[in-house]
């Protein structure tokens, strides 16, 4: 078990490496094809606010419907996580 653990900390570093290269890469290629103007703007402000939504969406599993799920797992509701009590409901 911890072996894995060390290989997916490197893999992760090696994946979040790739990515900030890759992002600097995608900047300088607009900065050098637009350079600043009000479309180069329009497109990082754009691009911030889908990543924002992203973002606290990513946050919002994290904190709410894991734990929420956790809890479960640990009082053996299995799949009924997200209802109060003993409901069980059928979609058939």
């Amino acid at each position: 078990m911890r072996s894995n653990f060390g290989l997916y900390s490197v893999l992760f570093l090696m994946a979040t490496i790739f990515l900030k290269i890759s992002g600097l890469l995608r900047d300088m290629t607009v900065s050098f094809y637009f350079g600043v103007s009000l479309s180069t703007d329009a497109y990082f402000v754009a691009f911030n606010m889908a990543n924002m939504v992203i973002l606290f969406l990513n946050t919002g599993m994290k904190n709410a419907l894991v734990p929420t799920y956790i809890d479960a797992v640990k009082n053996e509701r299995g799949p009924y996580h997200l209802s109060s009590g003993n409901e069980r409901y059928s979609f058939s």
